[in-house]
């Protein structure tokens, strides 16, 4: 795939998890038959996958590998789980339901992943990332950073833009998490709020 395709795919792919994130929710996309403790064990488990599947840094973070690599991970980890696994029971039951929970998950963590590192190519996407999977406040500290580049840089071309923007997003995400880090490291894995 050259560097043309990879970048037009990519594209239609941040697109449509965009699109995806501002109009329905987990529990929506899963007709409201995933409860909310399977949904709490498949984020766990799709996020623990991504990391893997990203911790060597071969791979800069992309949503082609969320079909492709991140979904069959998890479906087949739930499989290893046993039959007295609550979650490889729901599974066996609703195995189309698993596989849209997982998928959307996947998606998620893929495109949390890909702006906290700056890996994006439409601002759209980085912003419903930002507005519909992390938080309002959040949203409100990212807004007015894209906008004040946007004012900065409005007669430049799109890759300068991108660039400008990429590093403003990266910048306010960081503050965030320096800030909230002492709040963070305080919470156990039960209070994690799974993003709907």
């Amino acid at each position: 795939m050259g560097a043309y395709d990879f970048y037009e795919q990519e594209r239609r792919l941040e697109a449509r998890a965009a699109g995806r994130f501002a109009m329905r929710t987990l529990s929506e996309l899963t007709g409201r038959v995933v409860p909310q403790g399977i949904l709490n064990q498949l984020a766990k488990m799709v996020w623990r996958e991504t990391n893997a599947f990203l911790e060597d840094g071969a791979v800069e973070p992309s949503l082609r590998f969320v079909e492709s690599d991140i979904v069959p991970a998890v479906l087949r980890r739930i499989e290893m789980l046993g039959s007295k696994s609550k979650t490889a029971q729901f599974a066996n039951e609703h195995p189309d339901e698993t596989k849209v929970a997982v998928m959307a998950l996947a998606e998620r963590a893929m495109s949390l992943q890909k702006i906290s590192r700056g890996c994006f190519f439409d601002i759209g996407f980085a912003v419903a990332t930002i507005r519909y999977e992390l938080d309002r406040e959040l949203y409100g500290l990212v807004v007015p950073a894209v906008k004040a580049v946007m004012a900065k840089v409005s007669n430049v071309d799109e890759e300068t833009v991108l660039v400008v923007l990429r590093e403003e997003i990266s910048r306010v995400l960081r503050e965030r998490i320096e800030a909230r880090m002492w709040t963070l490291a305080n919470l156990d894995d039960g209070q994690h709020r799974v993003a709907q």
